[in-house]
């Protein structure tokens, strides 16, 4: 019994915590979306019809918790000429469930002949490379000639991005499940080498990418969950719309093209 109102507590608090958030969110930053959704729309705007590669597709293409996740996956996957995953987890590649093309393979690693992809993604995995140079050379050779990398990214620059990097571990896979609701196997060590609007373009350009977008862009505030202490994050991510400030945002989606 007491088990049940130990869970019943859990979900009114997050529940409360949830209707704050909104409010404080509606009226500190009206519009806010969180960067997955500007990142799925890409992807609806360059699949079509293309052979795709994603590099890391874990367990699933985009993340558990959105709206209608399913049924844009297999949206997706549907209208590309062919789509491959790729991932060095063999587990997670086995509790993929929308992808029927995977292989065991690292970004640094790809058993694919050149020139075999129109379209390469990598949606939150540049960041855990720790030579992006190399993934990055790999990616641009299986890429042919006028094919694209879609990288969606946390930003490096942005203020309280400085702070992972001096966690623990441990502290990390606590945040995780906190926030993002994830299993402590599904945390993965971070390097942020891929990660700077000032580092991505020349990175990309000597792994052989003609030409480089960066798009910095807002995101939920990793704090959504804490209920008021959202409300400094929120206030931070309204100053961070200032054109002047636009390169401190979340998260990149980088664009290049070979």
């Amino acid at each position: 019994m007491r088990r049940c109102a130990d869970i019943s507590f859990v979900s009114a608090l997050a529940s409360g915590s949830a209707r704050l958030y909104g409010l404080l969110s509606s009226r500190l930053t009206p519009g806010l979306r969180h960067a997955q959704h500007v990142y799925v729309d890409r992807l609806f705007e360059h699949i079509p019809g293309r052979r795709w590669l994603d590099v890391g597709c874990g367990h699933c293409l985009i993340p558990r918790w959105m709206p209608q996740r399913c049924a844009e996956e297999a949206a997706l996957v549907a209208s590309a000429r062919e789509a491959v995953g790729a991932d060095p987890c063999a587990d997670s590649l086995a509790r993929h469930a929308t992808l029927k093309h995977k292989v065991l393979a690292s970004a640094e690693a790809l058993p694919f002949a050149d020139a075999s992809f129109d379209l390469v993604t990598a949606n939150m995995v540049m960041e855990h490379l720790p030579d992006p140079l190399r993934s990055l050379r790999e990616i641009a050779r299986v890429l042919r000639p006028g094919g694209r990398l879609i990288a969606h990214t946390p930003n490096f620059d942005y203020p309280l991005m400085r702070l992972l990097p001096m966690m623990p571990q441990s502290l990390k896979d606590a945040l995780a499940s906190l926030m993002e609701g994830r299993a402590g196997g599904d945390v993965f060590p971070t390097f942020y080498r891929f990660n700077r609007c000032r580092d991505i373009e020349p990175a990309c350009r000597n792994a052989g990418f003609a030409s480089v977008q960066i798009d910095t862009i807002e995101s939920a505030p990793i704090t959504w969950r804490l209920g008021p202490l959202a409300a400094g994050e929120l206030a931070m991510m309204r100053l961070l719309r200032q054109p002047s400030l636009v390169r401190r945002r979340a998260n990149l989606i980088v664009q290049a093209i070979k």
